[in-house]
Formats: C-alpha cells, sequence, structure tokens
C-alpha cells in the first residue's frame, strides 16, 4: 500500500511514542517519506531516574528492538540505525550485543552508549550528541533527516509488523518509597493502577503522593483507580 495505508494502519495498530510521549508513529514516519532520512535513532536512554521499564523491556526482548530497529530503517529508506542505551545499563548492552549477530545486519544496525545524564534522553539532545547537527527551535528532527523512536515503540512495530498484533500491553516501572516491593511488569492497557500497586505487594506506609511519570515530568495522580495507557511508563508511590 502507499504511506499513507502504512501510516493509518499503525495508527489503528495503537502504534505510538511508548517513551511516554505518545506521539503517532505512523505521522512520524509520515513524515520521513517527504525528504531524505540519514539515519534512524533507537532511543533507550531513560532521562528520569526511578524510570526503568526501558531498561528492562532491552534486557528482556532485545531481539524484537532491534528488528524494530531495521524495520524502521527499511520503512524510512535510512542507511542504518543507532540503538543508544545509557552506559549504567550494563545488562541491557549485553542483551542487545548477543542479539546483534544472530540479525546478521551489523553494517546497518549499531549500540552505541551515551552518559546518563538528565535530559540527555530528548530527542533534541540526543540528536546533537550522536550526530553534531542541532536540530533547529522550530525544526523537528525529521526535518534534518533523523528519525528518533523509543526503544518500546521499535518492539512493539516488530511485532505489529511480524504478527500483527496491536499495542495491548506495555512495560510499566511501579516504584517509589511507599510500594512493598517495586519492579517492572508488563501490563495490559486499561489494568486499574491499584491492581498493580496490589500486585507489588501493596503500598508501605502512608502515600504521601502518586505520580504517572518521572519525578521531573511526571503528573500527580487523584487515584489509584486510574487505569494504565500507553504513556504510562513509571507508577511512583512518594
Amino acid at each position: 500500500g502507499t504511506p499513507e495505508d502504512l501510516a493509518l494502519a499503525f495508527s489503528r495498530a495503537g502504534l505510538a511514542g511508548l517513551g511516554g510521549a505518545v506521539f503517532p508513529t505512523g505521522l512520524k514516519l509520515a513524515s520521513t517519506w517527504r525528504r531524505r532520512t540519514r539515519l534512524v535513532i533507537v532511543n533507550g536512554v531513560e532521562c528520569e531516574p526511578y524510570i526503568s521499564c526501558d531498561d528492562m523491556l532491552m534486557r528482556t526482548y532485545p531481539r524484537d528492538v532491534l528488528a524494530g530497529a531495521l524495520a524502521l530503517v527499511e520503512l524510512t529508506g535510512a542507511e542504518r540505525a543507532i540503538v543508544v542505551v545509557e552506559d549504567d545499563k550494563p545488562e541491557a548492552l549485553q542483551a542487545l550485543q548477543e542479539a546483534l549477530p544472530a540479525l546478521g545486519a551489523q553494517e546497518q544496525l549499531t549500540i552505541v552508549t551515551v552518559p546518563a545524564r538528565y535530559p540527555s534522553g530528548g530527542e533534541r539532545q540526543l540528536v546533537q550528541a550522536l550526530t553534531g547537527h542541532e536540530v533547529p527551535s522550530l525544526a523537528k528532527p525529521t526535518d534534518i533527516g533523523y528519525l528518533c523512536q523509543n526503544v518500546g515503540t521499535a518492539a512493539a512495530l516488530f511485532r505489529y509488523l511480524q504478527t500483527g498484533q496491536p499495542v495491548t500491553s506495555r512495560v510499566t516501572t511501579i516504584t517509589g518509597a511507599a510500594i512493598a516491593s517495586p519492579r517492572n511488569m508488563e501490563v495490559r492497557l486499561g489494568t486499574r493502577i491499584a491492581d498493580l500497586v496490589a500486585a507489588c505487594g501493596g503500598y508501605t506506609d502512608a502515600v504521601a503522593r502518586l505520580i504517572m511519570g518521572g519525578t521531573m515530568m511526571g503528573v500527580a495522580l487523584e487515584s489509584d483507580q486510574l487505569s494504565v495507557g500507553r504513556a504510562t511508563n513509571c507508577i511512583i508511590a512518594a
């Protein structure tokens, strides 16, 4: 089908930026078809403390992340992709490096590390750190030939292309001083936050507040009866 058909199919499958921004993947890809894409950047940099869902995803499903990066190279016509991991995630890095040879695409796919520094996970900061190119203030990375996608989005894209399975779940971090046993879980979209907390052993003592997202950019939640959406990368019970 046409690029438009593909963009529509991706939207219907719920493919969107799973790093928390939830920007529709189909629209982002459509913007790469209007001009040449030099490089695909698959972002495994978690730019806030507490959040470790991407780290856990890369450790658990490294092949899906790498195969998703290759699919993005094919879809955009880019020459190659870089998967970026922070240098404080040795297990994720090792998992990716071990999964890479089986894909037989070393010339198209590179894994690089960057220092763990806030806010290096932002797209603009990442493009500049990796390429030296500055994204103009009114432009998007795709305007100057760079497509950035979160590792969770890349993995979800690969699964969709392989099986036709839409985005029905995501990995979410449940953490904070008021959670009995913090962990990462693969969670069905629509699950109540209260049920996630219960699965982590419940609350320890009086919970001062619940935050969805990180401590810097997250939003305070009024109640744990709300449900998990595609943007729910982290729940912090402080």
